[in-house]
């Protein structure tokens, strides 16, 4: 599917608000062989979050939102969706409800950027049917937004490891869900589009209302642009609130041990950090 640059691209509609998306764990354990990554976690995100999940390598957020998204399955406890547990739901309908975007994917075949965006509204498509209007205004759109227009007929070996993360990313959005998982989406961007892809989740947090989890290791990014924070540690969260909470400083201590300095964004008002300079 190509873009027609003489057609008009509206923005496709909002997902519907109706019915909520909570996300909730109850006593959730997950691991790999004998070892347990997450020890018994309880967590509830809400309809509307933008929660940024922080913490060093191997506190568990990649464990944690392969359990939220069903690709893991978890060793005890429930996962729910909307009140209803995760297994209750086919793997096409949950397509429908959150789109994710892993930190690595390297799929088998050449597929051109159109393609693989397209694969956005699979959920939404019966068997032998075709791209009605609205799919091919949403990946209009999906392009639109991730500044791909233009990229369509090139294939991922053509493109960045930049450009092909803003392709996954794309695909999500063209997958017009009322949630959004994302494990690293800034990694390989440089700092422009870094930034233009935090605001655009911003965006699409305040103005249609979607619910986004994203796992970020640049904590500054994070603290400027995620209203929630759920700090992780050996699988347990240390901390959970805005960003401005007390005792963020010691928090982030304890789970980086280091020691951060931190100061008031001359713009958002939000703290950032400093890294030390000075070894200790």
């Amino acid at each position: 599917m190509k873009s027609d640059p003489g057609e008009s691209t509206p923005r496709p509609a909002k997902p519907s608000r109706e019915g909520g998306a909570a996300i909730e764990t109850e006593n959730l354990w997950a691991g790999y062989g004998k070892k347990m990554v997450l020890p018994g976690l309880n967590l509830r995100i809400n309809k509307g979050d933008f929660v940024g999940l922080i913490g060093p390598n191997g506190s568990g957020k990649s464990t944690l939102m392969h359990c939220l998204t069903g690709i893991m399955v978890p060793t005890k406890g429930t996962v729910r969706w909307g009140h209803r547990p995760l297994s209750a739901y086919s793997r096409k309908a949950l397509a429908r409800e959150f789109a994710v975007v892993e930190s690595e994917e390297k799929p088998a075949f050449p597929f051109s950027v159109a393609e693989l965006v397209e694969m956005g509204r699979f959920p939404y498509l019966k068997r032998f049917q075709g791209f009605a209007k609205a799919d091919r205004q949403a990946v209009r759109w999906a392009l639109r937004a991730t500044r791909l227009t233009g990229y369509e007929d090139r294939t991922l070996q053509q493109l960045s490891s930049g450009e092909r993360q803003r392709v996954f990313l794309a695909r999500a959005l063209a997958q017009e869900t009322r949630a959004l998982f994302l494990d690293e989406p800034t990694s390989h961007l440089d700092v422009k589009y870094q930034i233009e892809s935090f605001h655009l989740l911003k965006r699409l947090n305040e103005e249609d209302g979607k619910t986004i989890v994203c796992i970020s290791h640049d904590i500054n990014l994070t603290l400027q642009f995620c209203p929630r924070l759920i700090l992780l540690k050996e699988g347990r969260i240390l901390a959970d609130g805005s960003p401005g909470q007390p005792g963020l400083k010691r928090h982030l201590d304890a789970a980086f041990e280091e020691d951060f300095i931190l100061r008031k964004h001359p713009q958002s008002g939000r703290p950032y950090i400093v890294y030390p300079a000075k070894d200790r």
